[in-house]
């Protein structure tokens, strides 16, 4: 008797206890034959299994849909992303823009804001790195740091390696001792080590300077520039870059030694970390030799 009534009871709250599931979600088994066949991109294979779901478990209907659904808004978001990254890969052009508090020892002393920006086209066997720069100072009405510079630098590629480049460059910084300075330049570089993480390329050129100075006397000379980059993929979300450079005229030899460290925060927008030092051996009287440079601030990439 009590075994009948056991079974009266179980057979009594069946429907209940499948409704309690219904509350809670779709069963996992029913979740996966959907997923499967979802995953199939076959619509006779689709229909058939919705159409089986749905026969068996008809309580479960418009959970059935709405799972269907989420299935469908992942694929799309899935897509776009994909999409979205292959957009970025397969683009030409390509840069980044900054702008931060600027922190200067040596010849000024004073802190204030900096900008930069790259502009990156690539073609076939060839690219070209477009970069701007400017920082200055103001104490009171007075201005006490002033620079400006462009360098444009189109490369060859000659091997996997190997590339030639034309480069011209401007700066205005009287601060300096100069008040501009052009440079032409036509050099060989060469990538001296490249991983997934680490490149490091060497350059070496020649060309010529033309400079005036600030008490408005003019120089030019043949100019000759070594140098080497490293960028290295710390983490997937840091990157540490490095550009060390002289160039040699027969007026001075100015050095340059340029670190950054960036953090991306998010895909676009960056954290960066920078400091730069340049030191020119020849100065008129009352000039330092070095300038240092630090500064952070954020960027964003495109």
């Amino acid at each position: 008797m009590r075994r009948l009534s056991f079974l009266f009871i179980v057979l009594v709250l069946a429907p209940t206890i499948s409704n309690a599931r219904l509350f809670y979600g779709l069963p996992s088994d029913i979740k996966g034959a959907l997923k499967d066949a979802y995953a199939t991109k076959n619509n006779y294979v689709i229909e058939a299994v919705i159409k089986y779901t749905k026969d068996k478990y008809p309580n479960y209907e418009d959970k059935i849909q709405s799972y269907l659904t989420s299935l469908k808004d992942d694929e799309t978001k899935e897509k776009a992303k994909i999409a979205k990254k292959g957009d970025k890969k397969d683009s030409k052009v390509s840069g980044n823009i900054d702008a931060g508090i600027q922190i200067a020892n040596g010849n000024t002393k004073k802190q204030d804001v900096n900008s930069s920006a790259k502009i990156n086209y690539k073609g076939d066997g060839w690219s070209n790195t477009l970069s701007l720069s400017a920082r200055g100072s103001e104490e009171g009405n007075v201005r006490t740091n002033e620079e400006y510079k462009v360098n444009n630098q189109t490369k060859y590629d000659i091997t996997k390696k190997a590339y030639s480049f034309l480069e011209l460059e401007y700066v205005n910084d009287r601060f300096s001792g100069y008040d501009y300075r052009n440079s032409e330049l036509l050099g060989l570089g060469y990538k001296l080590y490249k991983s997934d993480n680490l490149t490091i390329t060497g350059e070496a050129s020649v060309g010529a300077r033309q400079s005036q100075l600030s008490d408005d006397s003019k120089e030019s000379s043949l100019l000759g520039k070594v140098g080497t980059k490293a960028e290295w993929k710390i983490t997937k979300n840091i990157t540490l870059n490095q550009d060390i450079n002289s160039s040699f005229g027969a007026e001075s030899v100015i050095s340059t030694w340029d670190t950054n460290v960036k953090t991306k925060l998010t895909d676009s927008m960056y954290l960066k970390f920078n400091y730069n030092l340049q030191h020119i051996d020849d100065v008129p009287a009352g000039v330092q030799h070095i300038d240092t440079f630090t500064s952070i601030g954020v960027g964003y990439e495109f």
